[in-house]
């Protein structure tokens, strides 16, 4: 009986590796480095995106 589970937890490792690489697929990512240190310059010039709709999303999206 023991090789019946061995089939499934196989078949269930598969199914996991195959979603796990379309979540690849779809979303990057990346490693940053946060012991280096970063400089930011502050931004002093009137901003050109003008577009509502993209305004209103980005505004959205980071929940303000």
């Amino acid at each position: 009986d023991a090789y019946r589970s061995l089939a499934r937890a196989e078949a269930v490792y598969d199914v996991r590796q195959e979603i796990t690489n379309k979540v690849n697929e779809k979303i990057l990512i990346s490693l940053v480095n946060i012991d280096q240190p970063t400089s930011f310059e502050p931004i002093t010039e009137e901003s050109n995106i003008t577009n509502l709709i993209l305004v209103s999303n980005i505004i959205l999206s980071i929940g303000k």
